[in-house]
């Protein structure tokens, strides 16, 4: 099918259906022609030659993503999944660049910017405060955005993670459910926590403006408890500390899954005894562990707002700088269900 095609079938120029197809602010259209184009498209299945556009614009329409972690780690492979929606509605491809790394530039990705191979960069930091590399994308005029990150390059787009807010919507929860006691377990020292973690903490902290409420803190860290069973003995030994009903929010899914087998095999009433929600909650969770409920964190839409921030930045459509806010959402899935 050609645009000629869809012109005989929209009743309008070839012109016009250039113009909306491609997406272009240039030129006013009146939107019931713009839908009329639009659904002639989708009914003759017709496709834009974007090897054609790409040649006459002199673009690669191509988005290199720039990440500390591989594509098998599931809150990056979220992200990615997000970023890859937003290219393909858009006409884009993805190119996944060297793993960025503290003591090695973003060497490659510098190299398909200078040759044409990727248009701008989706740079994903370590933390939202080590923004390794960063600099040399901004010394090379690159076009970027981060995703989950902070810059102090003004002339990048910034998008972070709340983890806050839905720590703390976690903790109203458990006090609605009827626990005034509240314990947060944090997979470290204060002076070992990443930003993220420190941010799930502030949240905790933030619910001690709950009417009757006690707030307390443990750590359990699964990195210096190797194996399975020095971790299930840790988890015990924090539930036998607990002084009457407790709601407990893990800072991450897997403290929670020993938290939770372990009041399993204790027969603890996980409604009445001790109730245990996780600060994340991959999609995986709940399928294999149903009695875990946890945090639905927006790793896949901060990755498609960054894939749609960059698109609009590289087709001229964002003239300022901006940044957002994603929340931790208010959904707790698992054993609970979703709410």
């Amino acid at each position: 099918m050609t645009r000629k095609d869809v012109a005989l079938l929209a009743n309008v120029s070839e012109t016009t259906v250039s113009v909306v197809l491609n997406g272009s602010k240039d030129v006013i259209i009146a939107r019931d022609t713009r839908q009329r184009v639009q659904e002639a498209a989708k009914q003759l299945g017709y496709r834009p030659n974007y090897a054609a556009r790409t040649i006459k614009s002199k673009k690669s329409r191509t988005l290199g993503m720039l990440s500390p972690w591989k594509p098998e780690v599931w809150f990056f492979a979220d992200i990615l999944n997000g970023v890859r929606q937003a290219a393909s509605e858009n006409g884009y491809g993805i190119l996944l660049c060297n793993m960025l790394e503290k003591e090695k530039g973003p060497n490659d990705c510098i190299r398909y910017f200078r040759e044409g191979r990727i248009d701008g960069v989706i740079y994903l930091p370590p933390h939202t405060t080590e923004l390794p590399g960063l600099s040399d994308l901004a010394d090379e005029g690159i076009p970027t955005v981060l995703c989950n990150g902070v810059s102090p390059y003004g002339q990048m787009d910034g998008l972070v993670i709340d983890y806050a807010s839905g720590i703390y919507e976690a903790a109203k929860y458990l006090h609605e459910a009827g626990f005034s006691r509240l314990l947060y377990i944090q997979p470290d020292a204060d002076a070992q926590l990443i930003p993220g973690d420190i941010d799930r903490i502030r949240g905790f902290d933030a619910a001690a403006d709950l009417p009757g409420v006690t707030l307390q803190k443990e750590i359990f860290s699964l990195q210096a408890i190797g194996s399975i069973e020095g971790r299930m003995k840790k988890a015990e030994e924090i539930i036998r500390r607990l002084e009457g009903p407790t709601g407990i929010i893990a800072c991450y899914w897997n403290q929670a899954y020993y938290l939770e087998t372990k009041a399993a095999i204790l027969k603890l009433d996980t409604e009445r005894d001790l109730k245990v929600i996780a600060g994340d909650c991959p999609e995986f969770v709940g399928s294999l562990y149903p009695r875990i409920v946890g945090i639905d964190l927006p790793f896949f839409e901060i990755g498609h707002l960054a894939g749609v921030r960059i698109i609009s930045r590289l087709e001229g459509e964002a003239d300022q700088e901006t940044s957002n806010v994603l929340k931790g959402r208010q959904l707790f899935r698992g054993g609970d269900g979703a709410r």
